[in-house]
């Protein structure tokens, strides 16, 4: 799919969002993390209104290597637990584009030898729903979208 939800359905059941970055990749182990943004761009709006405002902000779950079990997206990653969460970000985009600064985060984000090679980072509302029977989601582009994909920015050093 070109695009993901974060918000509620009209059976108030909660959009979760997990993006999967392979940040072991291209940090060696030495590197000295400095700073961490996440960037990603919204599509559209369905329900009406702001939903960063409805659902009281952006969460930010991380966790070095997988949510879940394994690297392929399952259904516990849904809900399995993360060690650093980050939030309420309650950003407005410039243009389309959310960026948030992760920094209290930088000790979760995946080197070359820990891990499974990746960075997962899941994006949900604070409120889970909004108690009513209308959805209300913003829905946000994928990185199966040629443009406005989610980006995940470290800078580091080696020493």
């Amino acid at each position: 799919s070109n695009v993901f939800y974060l918000g509620d359905s009209n059976s108030k059941q909660q959009y979760r969002g997990v993006l999967s970055f392979a940040t072991g990749a291209v940090l060696p182990d030495n590197a000295v993390i400095t700073s961490v943004t996440l960037k990603f761009t919204k599509s559209t709006i369905v329900g009406g209104g702001n939903p960063v405002t409805l659902f009281q902000g952006f969460m930010v779950d991380i966790k070095k290597g997988f949510l879940g079990s394994a690297a392929a997206l399952q259904v516990a990653d849904f809900q399995a637990s993360a060690p650093k969460t980050l939030g309420p970000f309650l950003t407005t985009p410039v243009g389309s584009l959310y960026t948030f600064n992760l920094n209290a985060g930088k000790a979760y984000i995946n080197k070359l030898a820990t891990g499974s090679g990746l960075t997962q980072i899941r994006l949900r509302f604070k409120l889970d729903d909004n108690n009513n029977a209308i959805a209300n989601y913003l829905s946000l582009f994928t990185g199966n979208n040629s443009t406005g994909k989610p980006t995940l920015v470290v800078k580091y050093y080696v020493p």
